[in-house]
């Protein structure tokens, strides 16, 4: 954060540990439930980026399992959603629509050049600019959602499908 102190900029809220506080997740995965105890949206310029609900799977499981070979993805996202307690992973599978409400503005994850014009404008900062970060741990092209069977992918369709509507607004 110190490009943001370099303007005069506070940053707080950055922390790794899960917390009680915050639904017992750290507090950078906060939903919009906890956020509003702690801001009152409607007097800050709130933003969100929302990625493609089945990359943001996918990179889930190539980040839990280690692994860019998705033999296994079928299998262990089946068990994953099956009665899923969302703090046990961090709000990671928590639907996008959870983390936002009407005060908070929308930016697609592909368009994150517009996200930083929104931010260096509402900061103040001319050309503000972050580093578009690409998943490092392993090179993979997420595959279709085809690959999984009906059952599974009707219970990830169940959980996400207002997010695939938003996802797809944007």
């Amino acid at each position: 954060m110190e490009g943001l102190e370099d303007h005069g900029i506070t940053s707080t809220f950055i922390q790794k540990a899960s917390d009680d506080q915050y639904g017992g997740v750290p507090p950078q995965h906060m939903d919009i439930g906890y956020t509003k105890m702690f801001f009152d949206l409607a007097q800050v310029d709130a933003f969100a980026v929302v990625r493609d609900p089945w990359h943001r799977t996918v990179s889930e499981y190539v980040w839990k399992c280690r692994s860019n070979d998705f033999k296994q993805l079928n299998g262990w996202l089946d068990t994953t959603l099956e009665n899923i307690k969302h703090e046990d992973h961090q709000n990671h599978f928590l639907p996008q629509t959870c983390f936002v409400n009407d005060d908070v503005k929308i930016f697609s994850y592909k368009d994150w050049d517009k996200m930083c014009e929104y931010v260096g404008t509402k900061l103040g900062i001319k050309k503000f600019q972050t580093s578009y970060r690409k998943q490092k741990r392993f090179n993979y092209e997420a595959p279709s959602i085809d690959v999984l069977e009906n059952s599974v992918r009707s219970k990830w369709e169940d959980l996400y499908g207002e997010d695939l509507k938003l996802y797809h607004s944007l």
